[in-house]
């Protein structure tokens, strides 16, 4: 090829390149809002990928795409659904009492005079208090649209993610600057991280919140169960996790002279929720991925205010991904590499006879 043809195809190259970089960050732009949706579906379709693959061998890949977003549907707002009438159930029930009783005037330090001037207080306020339930509910509802939204992009993605197989990442693994042993290992790293974040935050959320269900029962709280998921739930947050059931329910014993319910509460609804999340987090990564624990906690701190709940598992696997990287950089070139390289130029220059 002459050097004119050559540096017309290099320049049409580069030109081809810079379109395609703009168009794709555009379009990375603008499903941004989305992207936890989509990264959500990624991620079940993964978890999912054996069952779906034993069913569709029975079925047919479309039925089973089709059964196994249903299961999906079903298991999401079913138990949304049940939480959420209890959640008003609790409501309709709160009556400013304790389970023996005791109302607001009793529960508040002081006599009865100084409880009526709280009240009166709180009374007085209420304009500010209307205005600020406003702002919270107006934010919530926001929230709650969108998570709704990127729930529905989730389920729509999952379908097709599903029905693509490993068809999505032949392609991308297409695209990947490395050697098809490295790119392998690179998919095989990344499906057992997702398997063992996911699998292990659910593990570690149904055995906290069974812990803080038992504490709440032991010291009479009126819907144990319910106050437990809702311990299940926030232990996926990080940093606080449980304690942000855990604690207020233990101020409110304290306020009752209740020190003994209060300590039964911080021990089953932070002490041991903290242990068993530690134990059930190795015992998954130990079985599925090696799973550093600040990776998950790191993962998390990033992904939940990018990607809301679906953080807790794409943060961690985010990181993962940047270390499966680095491997897969070190193992085609890496140091190994580039002295594999040098000794064979030294032994070419050696055998021709010319200097290096």
């Amino acid at each position: 090829m002459s050097r004119p043809k050559y540096e017309r195809g290099c320049s049409a190259r580069s030109r081809s390149a810079i379109l395609v970089i703009i168009a794709g960050t555009a379009l990375l732009v603008a499903a941004a809002p989305l992207a936890g949706g989509v990264l959500g579906a990624l991620v079940f379709a993964t978890v999912l990928d054996a069952p779906y693959r034993r069913l569709s061998a029975r079925i047919g890949r479309e039925r089973a795409a089709s059964l196994m977003l249903a299961a999906c549907v079903l298991l999401v707002f079913v138990p949304a659904l049940a939480i959420g009438h209890a959640f008003l159930e609790q409501l309709r029930n709160f009556d400013f009492q304790s389970p023996g009783g005791t109302r607001l005037r009793d529960v508040i330090p002081g006599d009865g005079t100084r409880a009526g001037e709280v009240v009166a207080a709180i009374e007085s306020q209420k304009d500010a208090v209307r205005e600020w339930a406003a702002r919270v509910a107006t934010s919530f509802a926001g929230s709650a649209t969108h998570g709704l939204l990127n729930l529905i992009v989730a389920f729509l993605c999952l379908y097709f993610a599903l029905l693509s197989g490993d068809t999505l990442w032949t392609r991308v693994r297409g695209y990947l600057p490395f050697s098809p042993e490295s790119s392998d290992q690179l998919g095989t790293d990344l499906q057992r991280v997702t398997k063992a974040t996911l699998l292990g935050s659910l593990l570690s959320a149904a055995l906290q919140g069974t812990s803080m269900s038992i504490g709440f029962l032991l010291v009479g709280f009126h819907g144990a169960a319910f106050w437990g998921v809702m311990g299940g739930l926030a232990s996926m947050v990080p940093v606080v996790g449980s304690a942000i059931v855990a604690v207020p329910a233990a101020l409110l014993l304290l306020v009752r002279h209740n020190t003994g319910g209060a300590l039964i509460v911080m021990a089953f609804g932070w002490l041991v929720p903290d242990l068993i999340d530690k134990v059930a987090r190795a015992m998954v990564s130990r079985r599925l991925g090696d799973v550093h624990p600040l990776t998950t906690l790191l993962g998390a701190l990033i992904g939940v205010p990018l990607f809301g709940m679906i953080g807790i598992v794409v943060g961690p696997l985010l990181i993962s991904l940047f270390l499966a990287l680095l491997r897969a950089y070190q193992r085609d070139y890496g140091a190994t590499e580039l002295t594999t390289s040098n000794e064979r130029l030294h032994a070419s220059h050696t055998l021709t006879g010319t200097a290096p």
